[in-house]
């Protein structure tokens, strides 16, 4: 599936997403791990929704999280 095919010993060092109930990681970097595995299938860029950006590696002061557009406000 993969070319060049991925070593198992390498990807220790791989970047990770962080458990929500990891004390040892940021709770910022928990809450953008959560975002990511949660809604960054539909809100992303060309996303069905994508109000805002909520993959992980997207730069936080590039996400839109706050103060980004409201697309659908359900007449709120």
């Amino acid at each position: 599936m993969f070319q060049p095919k991925l070593d198992e010993a390498d990807l220790s060092d791989s970047p990770k997403l962080a458990r929500m109930d990891d004390p040892s990681r940021s709770l910022e970097d928990r809450a953008r791990s959560y975002l990511d595995a949660n809604c960054s299938q539909c809100h992303r860029p060309t996303g069905t929704v994508a109000g805002f950006d909520a993959r992980y590696d997207t730069p936080l002061t590039k996400q839109s999280l706050v103060g980004g557009r409201v697309l659908i406000d359900e007449g709120h």
